[in-house]
C-alpha cells in the first residue's frame, strides 16, 4: 500500500487546525508541519498530532516554505493542506485508493472557499443550513507523488502543477471536497494577509512583467482591498496579455457593476461569455438586463442559466420575480414547480411557492407548501421564520385564527427577536377570537 505524507505550512491557525489534522489523521502515515511564527496555540495543537513539527522563519516566498516541508516527506505521495482547510468525510474514503493508480502524478481537489458576500464573482450558492451565502470552486493540485522535480513554484498563489507538466506527467480530478473556512477568520486577519499577498505578487511582477496570471493576482488583491481603480488596470492588464484569460473579465464586470456602470458591465460579460459559456455570467447579463427593463433579454440569459445550473435557486428566484413583475403568475408557479421537480423538497423553493399561491388566494395549496418546507428539516433560522409568518398569515387569511395565533406564538418563543414585532399581531388575533367566541 502506498504511503502518504500530509505536508503544511501553518501560522496563527488554532481555529481549524485539530479539525484540520483529525480529518486527515486516518489516512496519513506522516504529517509534516512547518511553522512559520505562530503567536497562539498552533504549535500545542500540531504536536498532539505529530513529532515532526518543524519552525523555520517566513522567507516572503510561500513556494520555498512549502518545498521545505516537501523535502521532509517520506511518504509515496503528498497531501498538501492548509490550517484552515478541512477534508470531506467521502475525500478521507477515496485518498487511499487514489494513491493506487501509479500512471498519475497529482490530483486535483475541489477547494470551496466559503464567502457570505453575494456579489462574489462566480459564487456557487450554498443550500439552506449551510452556514455561509455560498462558495468559490477552485481545483488546486494538492495530492501528488513524492518525486524528484516536483516542487512548488511561485511567491504566492503558489503550486505544482507546472512542474508536472514538465515532467509530462498525468494530472486526474480527485472529486474531493476541501472545504476552505478562511472567511471565519474575520476581516481584520483577512485584510493583513491581503496586503501581504500584494508585496509578494509585486515582487514576482518584477521577475516576469509580462506575466497575465501575475497581473490578475494583482488585480484581485487590489478589489478585495477595495482599491477598484487599480484593479481595473491590472485586469485590464491581464486581459491584453492574454486575450483567452476569463477571469479578467468576470472580475471586471463585477467591479463595474458595484460603480453602476452597466455598459460596461454588459460588455466584459458579454466578452466573458464568447470565451466560455458559464451560468453566472448568464445570471449576471439577466440581472443587468432585467434593471434596464428590457425583460425579454433578461427572460433569455436567466433560462440558459438554468439550463446550465439547475440547481441555482437564485436564477429561478429572479426569473419567477421577472414573471410575476409581467404579471405571468402562472408561468411563475409553472417555473417554481419545475424546480422542485429539479431539486426536490428544496425549502425555499417551497416556500417561493406557497407566497404564490398565497397571492392568487389560494390559500389551501399555500399552507400545504409551507407545511411542507418546515417538515423538509433543512431550514436556517432566518428561512425557518420567514416560512412560519407565511404560514400563520396564511392561516389568519384563512380566518382560522386558533391554528394562526399557535403559530405566531411559536415563532415569538423559538426567534425572541421578532417577538416585539409579532406582539402585536398576536394581541389582534387574540380579539379576533374573542369575538368568535362571544357571537357564539
Amino acid at each position: 500500500m502506498p504511503t502518504i505524507s500530509v505536508c503544511m505550512v501553518v501560522k496563527d491557525e488554532e481555529q481549524f487546525l485539530e479539525q484540520c489534522l483529525t480529518a486527515v489523521k486516518p489516512f496519513a502515515d506522516e504529517i509534516i508541519i512547518v511553522d512559520t511564527g505562530s503567536t497562539d496555540k498552533t504549535p500545542a495543537i500540531a504536536k498532539k498530532f505529530t513529532d515532526k513539527f518543524f519552525s523555520l522563519p517566513w522567507q516572503n516566498d510561500f513556494s520555498k516554505m512549502r518545498n521545505a516541508a516537501l523535502q521532509k516527506a517520506t511518504g509515496d505521495w503528498i497531501l498538501v493542506v492548509d490550517g484552515d482547510e478541512v477534508f470531506s468525510k467521502e475525500g478521507v474514503l477515496k485518498v487511499p485508493e487514489l494513491v493506487k493508480k501509479h500512471f498519475v502524478l497529482g490530483y486535483k481537489l475541489h477547494q470551496r472557499n466559503y464567502t457570505d458576500d453575494p456579489n462574489t464573482s462566480e459564487m456557487v450558492p450554498c443550500g439552506p443550513g449551510e452556514g455561509f451565502a455560498g462558495y468559490t470552486l477552485a481545483k488546486p493540485v494538492r495530492l501528488f507523488q513524492n518525486k524528484r522535480g516536483i516542487w512548488y513554484e511561485g511567491k504566492v498563489h503558489e503550486g505544482v502543477e507546472k512542474s508536472i507538466l514538465a515532467k509530462q506527467g498525468v494530472i486526474e480530478d480527485s472529486g474531493i471536497i476541501l472545504h476552505h473556512y478562511k472567511a471565519l477568520k474575520g476581516k481584520s486577519t483577512e485584510e493583513e494577509k491581503r496586503k501581504a499577498y500584494l508585496q509578494l505578487l509585486q515582487q514576482q511582477l518584477i521577475e516576469n512583467k509580462d506575466d497575465a496570471k501575475t497581473h490578475y493576482e494583482i488585480g484581485l488583491a487590489y478589489k478585495n482591498l477595495g482599491e477598484f481603480d487599480k484593479a481595473i488596470d491590472s485586469f485590464k492588464e491581464a486581459a491584453r496579455l492574454d486575450e483567452l484569460y476569463r477571469q479578467p473579465y468576470s472580475n471586471l464586470a463585477e467591479i463595474y457593476l458595484q460603480q453602476r456602470k452597466i455598459p460596461e458591465a454588459v460588455e466584459m460579460l458579454q466578452k466573458n461569455l464568447a470565451l466560455k459559456e458559464s451560468a453566472s455570467d448568464h445570471y449576471n447579463l439577466g440581472l443587468l438586463y432585467a434593471k434596464q427593463k428590457d425583460d425579454t433579454s433578461a427572460s433569455k440569459h436567466l433560462q440558459r442559466a438554468i439550463e446550465l445550473s439547475p440547481s441555482d435557486i437564485r436564477f429561478y428566484r429572479t426569473l419567477a420575480s421577472l414573471l410575476v413583475r409581467n404579471k405571468k403568475i402562472e408561468k411563475a408557479i409553472s417555473l417554481m414547480e419545475f424546480a422542485l421537480a429539479h431539486n426536490p423538497d428544496h425549502p425555499e423553493f417551497l416556500n417561493i411557492l406557497g407566497l404564490f399561491f398565497y397571492n392568487l388566494g389560494q390559500l389551501d395549496k399555500a399552507i400545504t407548501h409551507f407545511k411542507k418546507a418546515l417538515s423538509v428539516g433543512k431550514l436556517d433560522d432566518a428561512l425557518k421564520a420567514k416560512v412560519m409568518i407565511n404560514l400563520a398569515e396564511s392561516y389568519v387569511a384563512k380566518k382560522t385564527y386558533t391554528a394562526a395565533l399557535g403559530m405566531f406564538e411559536q415563532v415569538m418563543a423559538q426567534f425572541p427577536d421578532k417577538a416585539e414585532l409579532l406582539k402585536v399581531k398576536a394581541e389582534e388575533i387574540k380579539k379576533l377570537l374573542d369575538q368568535e367566541t362571544s357571537v357564539q
